[in-house]
C-alpha cells in the first residue's frame, strides 16, 4: 500500500512535522503580537486615544489592530477548516490583507 501511493514513512513525518513547527510558529506570532498589545496598551491610551481624529490616527489604529487578524485566521484554517473550499476563502482573505497590512505599514 505504501509503496503504491508512492509516499514512504520519512516523508510523511517530514510532513507531520513541517505541519507542527508552522502551527507552533503561528502560535508564537500570535502570542508576542498580544504580548506588545498589552506592553504598549498605556502608552497608546495616553496619547493616540485622545488625540482628534486624523488619517495619521487612523492608520495607525488600523495598523495596529489588522495585525490580529492574521495569525487568527491562520490558526482557523491550521487547525479547525477541513473544507478545501474554506481554506481557499480564508486564505485569499489572509492574502488581501498581507497586501493591505503591507501598504499601510509603508505609508507610516
Amino acid at each position: 500500500m505504501v509503496q503504491e501511493t508512492g509516499l514512504f514513512p520519512h516523508d510523511l513525518l517530514r510532513s507531520a512535522i513541517q505541519l507542527r513547527v508552522v502551527k507552533s510558529t503561528t502560535i508564537a506570532a500570535l502570542t508576542l503580537v498580544i504580548w506588545d498589545y498589552f506592553i504598549l496598551l498605556p502608552d497608546e491610551i495616553a496619547l493616540v486615544w485622545p488625540a482628534r481624529w486624523s488619517i495619521s490616527k487612523f492608520i495607525f489604529l488600523l495598523n495596529r489592530y489588522l495585525a490580529f487578524t492574521d495569525p487568527i485566521l491562520l490558526i482557523y484554517v491550521m487547525m479547525f477548516a477541513e473544507d478545501a473550499r474554506v481554506c481557499e476563502i480564508t486564505f485569499r482573505a489572509l492574502g488581501y490583507l498581507a497586501i493591505v497590512g503591507f501598504n499601510i505599514a509603508q505609508s507610516q
